[in-house]
């Protein structure tokens, strides 16, 4: 049975966790968001990248974008 220490490390440590995930994402996002003339390819491409980016700042298993470019999280 956890301790009251234990039980506040474990807290720490999952807002930590949650504290990089959202630092990774925000390191990772644009500014710009692609205009209607954009096509699929070039969007798709752009998700496929921002993936890498998140999963390179500790996100192993961020997913990649289907083929419209969209994320299933």
């Amino acid at each position: 049975m956890p301790t009251r220490f234990h039980a506040g490390r474990l807290r720490v440590l999952a807002g930590l966790s949650l504290l990089l995930a959202a630092l990774a994402l925000a390191g990772c996002g644009s500014s710009s968001k692609p205009d209607s003339s954009t096509n699929r390819a070039s969007v798709r491409a752009a998700s496929v990248k921002y993936s890498e980016c998140v999963r390179s700042h500790g996100v192993t298993n961020f997913p990649d974008p289907d083929s419209f470019g969209n994320f299933s999280l």
